[in-house]
């Protein structure tokens, strides 16, 4: 992602969060508790979420008692996330930064969970892959990292709308944010070189938290940081 294009996604979330509604909804990425129980056990220490938005999954966290670093290219997103935590009581929990992904150098200190939720499939593929390498430094030898992208199944891969099956088939209208929809497959093969892979699935769903109805085809991916020899 060059400078140009960072900032056309910047400009372009940055426009989304200004709509009054929680766009992307509330609730957390779907298996994100699940996997914090089952494959860290503890609901405590220091979490990160890369590309964080107006918080779903942050705020999520603080809320189980982790100390949240939240980060997104969107100032005006981090601006609503962190209203949304103080009126919910987590403020104290919660450190918004405005920050490219693509330059954590900033960032020290290993976390017991990561998030990087629709985020990797939001940067080109080689930078994606060098940020997947990024987040197995960032992420303690006993935590997880949790990974959420869009497959190459989901109607936004096949362009704007498109007739599937004789029927009008609706996409995301941040669909052109995309710059890489995975194969089947694929976001295994990213991570292996960094992570014991615990858990991994594909995935359609229905969207219903911004513009018309529409599906999302996804894979998600739980993953352990290898130590090196």
């Amino acid at each position: 992602m060059n400078a140009t294009l960072a900032t056309r996604q910047r400009e372009r979330f940055d426009r989304l969060y200004q709509r009054r509604h929680l766009v992307y909804g509330s609730q957390p990425s779907r298996g994100l508790l699940a996997a914090i129980v089952r494959y860290r056990g503890r609901l405590d220490g220091r979490a990160l979420d890369l590309g964080a938005g107006l918080g779903r999954n942050a705020i999520t966290l603080a809320h189980l008692g982790f100390q949240v670093t939240a980060i997104d290219i969107s100032r005006q997103a981090l601006r609503r996330l962190r209203r949304t935590a103080r009126i919910d009581g987590v403020g104290h929990r919660l450190n918004a930064r405005a920050r490219d992904v693509r330059h954590l150098r900033m960032l020290r200190q290993a976390h017991d969970v990561v998030v990087a939720a629709t985020l990797l499939d939001h940067l080109p593929e080689q930078q994606g892959r060098q940020l997947m390498a990024n987040i197995a430094r960032l992420t303690a030898p006993d935590g997880i990292a949790f990974f959420e992208v869009h497959t190459a199944d989901d109607p936004g891969a096949q362009g704007a709308r498109r007739r599937h099956d004789e029927e009008e088939v609706e996409i995301s209208e941040t669909a052109e944010a995309v710059q890489h929809y995975f194969p089947s497959g694929e976001l295994v093969a990213w991570a292996e070189p960094h992570f014991k892979v615990l858990r991994y699935r594909e995935f359609t769903e229905w969207d219903f938290t911004h513009g018309n109805p529409h599906r999302h085809a996804k894979a998600v991916l739980v993953g352990r940081p290898l130590i090196p020899n």
